[in-house]
């Protein structure tokens, strides 16, 4: 069981991409199956160990607005990145404690988040929701809370609107290093997002 703290060239990340996370789809099951290369890295981390994906396609504002905004992102998966930037082949929020994913809601200017607080476990089972704005820079697919780089976007398929990929700031270790994963995230229909809120003890969507 795992415990932690809360606190490249167009085609080439194509190819990067799809080897890390291959779309593999049956008539049973439409969703993307994910594939992990336990040793080829794809993400690189600087002297300060802030993880980023090398000669990333650019994702444009316009498509953040139009494909991002206004749609409840729903954390399925994620694989820490080692400090060699290999995505680990586990699901870290398997056999979780203590933590767990975070899911996002964005509007025009702020993020909600959906998460699970340890130390408020008593209240709503520790689910809880914080509200941030945030920025988006396009220069490299950042989505910025409180200055630092929450998520790096992948650029999803054309056509695809129904699922994305990111390189995930997770939180600080008890070392002061940083975590970072590869997450999947899947947009939720109006009632899955309607059954979320009330999880999480909304009275009305964000």
């Amino acid at each position: 069981m795992k415990v932690f703290s809360k606190s490249m060239m167009g085609s080439m990340v194509a190819l990067a991409t799809i080897a890390l996370f291959g779309a593999c789809l049956t008539d049973e099951n439409d969703k993307p199956q994910l594939i992990i290369d336990p040793i080829e890295p794809y993400v690189v981390l600087d002297t300060a160990g802030v993880a980023s994906i090398p000669h990333l396609e650019s994702y444009s504002e316009e498509e953040f607005r139009q494909h991002i905004v206004g749609r409840c992102w729903y954390c399925e998966a994620t694989y820490e990145i080692n400090d060699k930037g290999v995505a680990l082949a586990m699901n870290i929020w398997k056999d979780m404690i203590g933590m767990g994913p975070t899911h996002y809601y964005f509007d025009a200017d702020s993020v909600t988040m959906f998460y699970y607080d340890d130390a408020h476990a008593n209240i709503n089972l520790g689910r809880r929701t914080k509200k941030y704005a945030y920025s988006y820079r396009a220069a490299d697919n950042g989505v910025y809370i409180n200055g630092y780089r929450q998520w790096q976007i992948v650029p999803p398929a054309k056509g695809d609107n129904a699922y994305l990929s990111a390189v995930d700031f997770i939180g600080t270790r008890s070392d002061h290093s940083l975590s970072y994963g590869w997450s999947t995230y899947r947009a939720l229909s109006a009632r899955e997002m309607h059954a979320l809120c009330n999880d999480y003890g909304l009275t009305a969507r964000p």
